[in-house]
């Protein structure tokens, strides 16, 4: 079975079999809207590249959106096989503070406007990866700034990770009435027992902004880590913290942090995967 039998067994896939990969990262500034608000870096210059937005959603289920594997404009790895490849350690540096979370990005689904109320087709794409939307979370990410007003949506029909279409979750309320372009706020509640989505299939707004277009993500968090000001952060995932995070082949990997402050920020960083 592939996988790490002892820590013994880690280091010595790590270096005598050389089954390791160091992934250096910078993307450049970006400003969030207000401190403690997240603020997506997919789509901003840097290593990787930006992001292309997904398809525009669909009426029809299964339709909409993009799926990703292995796509440009993320941090992507060599597939392993058999092999399980694991993330063991994350390290960033910012001249601001800030939380940083990487994440498997697994569809997104673009053009959905919040300017306006009531049901928006999605009808996302089947995920390319953690299939049955165990862990798997609904986030929007601004590509037009909404001003004035705070929206507030919910998922109004999705599928859960028992297969159940037709779930509905709570409502969740921007946290700020100006979103900034690249802003994100999740990830958007579920049903109550629902511990992941397949898909979704309409997204409401309940109350509208006065402009603002999003992209609704469906992603698996794989990693935080606080970054302060001005220092080199690191985390260790295998000792300090031990969850040694699947990196799935295909994984499609993006950036984004919590801001504590709305100054602009340039992060550096990387990631180290080992597999065996």
């Amino acid at each position: 079975m592939a996988g790490f039998t002892s820590y013994d067994d880690l280091i010595l896939e790590a270096t005598v079999n050389g089954k390791s990969y160091r992934w250096d990262f910078y993307k450049a500034g970006g400003t969030a809207p207000a401190a403690g608000i997240w603020y997506s870096l997919a789509r901003l210059g840097g290593v990787p590249l930006a992001i292309s937005d997904g398809a525009a959603g669909s009426a029809t289920p299964g339709a909409g959106g993009t799926a990703l594997t292995n796509s440009a404009g993320t941090i992507t790895l060599a597939d392993t096989s058999t092999d399980l490849k694991a993330l063991v350690g994350i390290e960033a540096s910012a001249a601001t503070a800030l939380n940083l979370m990487i994440y498997d990005r697994l569809v997104h689904v673009s053009g959905i406007v919040n300017n306006s109320t009531g049901n928006k087709d999605v009808g996302s794409a089947a995920l390319p990866r953690y299939t049955d939307g165990k862990g798997v979370q609904v986030w929007l990410e601004y590509t037009t700034g909404g001003t004035a007003t705070a929206s507030v949506v919910n998922m109004a029909s999705y599928t859960d990770n028992e297969g159940n279409a037709g779930q509905a979750g709570g409502n969740i309320t921007a946290p700020a009435t100006a979103m900034v372009l690249n802003s994100m706020f999740g990830p958007l509640p579920l049903a109550s027992g629902d511990l992941g989505v397949q898909a979704v299939q309409t997204l409401n707004v309940g109350t509208a902004s006065t402009s603002g277009v999003v992209q609704l993500i469906l992603m698996r968090p794989l990693a935080t880590l606080y970054v302060p000001a001005n220092v080199y952060a690191s985390k260790d995932l295998v000792l300090e913290f031990t969850s040694l995070p699947q990196m799935v082949d295909g994984a499609s990997l993006c950036l984004a942090y919590r801001a504590t402050a709305t100054t602009a920020v340039g992060l550096y960083g990387a990631i180290t995967v080992v597999w065996g």
